[in-house]
């Protein structure tokens, strides 16, 4: 869907390409023509990658480098094999498979996972739409397109084929969708408890899952979560549905130093001291907690 790493369901993945590939390679052309990428080049690079791949043990990124470099006619700068190993992805032709000696190898996708439903199954869409809202609801149709690269077209047709299985709620920024069940019933029930303060990783979904983050951040500190729109973000510490600052691990892994955007209040300073003893029970590691003067 875009240069990120998704985890799916095997049988998921191959129309899940199928269905977004066709954006993506659009929006990488300009940047083939720029790196002398022709399509006989791409065509050559997938037969004989392929090819090699059909006969080979799982590889290390670096090994699936030197075949496409065997594979492409030229001889080909860092950028151009990065390009191909993209294209390479996108279509669905490789994908990651096991862990060898602590390293994530790169097999062929169609050894490696079972064809799955067919990107012309009229409901494939829709149910992974219900799975998005599932996982992110509230949601408009403009965040589920983008988190699809998606025109909003196609993404309407799968919500009005869910029918009663999606909720229509009232935000403050306009409609939006919900799944139609207990665990949806359960959220709209408990609203008005006290907020939990949650110390979130670094490109969470409750930052990229959406096209407008306005409901969670200022307009003025989405800077500080993403300096200079660079694409890199930060963990973040999140009060309700509300992010209230940054943090950051310290003292080789072993403290938490948190950034608030203003000040935090007490309740939530006893959340992030309540999460980092969690966090210090999952890892193992001790960490201790620095807030601002």
């Amino acid at each position: 869907m875009r240069g990120t790493l998704h985890v799916v369901r095997s049988e998921d993945l191959l129309p899940l390409t199928q269905l977004t590939q066709g954006r993506v390679l659009s929006g990488m052309a300009s940047r083939a023509r720029a790196l002398g990428i022709t399509d006989t080049i791409v065509d050559t690079v997938i037969d004989n990658v392929t090819a090699e791949l059909d006969m080979s043990h799982p590889v290390s990124r670096a090994e699936l480098r030197a075949m496409i470099a065997r594979a492409h006619p030229g001889e080909p700068r860092t950028e151009v094999i990065s390009h191909l190993m993209y294209q390479l992805s996108v279509r669905g032709l490789i994908c990651h498979g096991p862990f060898v000696e602590g390293e994530q190898r790169i097999v062929l996708t169609r050894r490696w996972v079972p064809e799955g439903t067919s990107v012309n199954d009229e409901s494939f869409l829709p149910r992974m739409l219900s799975r998005y809202i599932s996982g992110h609801g509230p949601v408009s149709a403009a965040d589920a397109a983008r988190w699809f690269g998606l025109p909003l077209g196609h993404i309407r047709r799968a919500r009005h084929s869910l029918s009663d299985a999606i909720l229509d709620v009232s935000t403050p920024t306009g409609t939006q969708w919900m799944l139609s069940s207990a665990a949806t019933d359960n959220t709209l029930s408990t609203l008005h408890r006290r907020p939990t303060t949650r110390l979130l990783p670094g490109f969470d979904e409750f930052m990229l899952g959406y096209s407008d983050r306005s409901f969670a951040v200022p307009a003025a500190s989405l800077s500080e979560i993403v300096p200079g729109n660079n694409g890199m973000f930060r963990s973040t510490v999140c009060s309700a549905a509300s992010v209230v600052g940054t943090w950051s691990r310290k003292n080789s892994g072993r403290s938490i130093q948190t950034h608030p955007f203003t000040t935090f209040s007490r309740e939530t300073v006893r959340g992030i001291r309540s999460s980092a003893r969690e966090l210090s029970r999952i890892t193992g590691t001790q960490l201790t907690v620095q807030l601002p003067d």
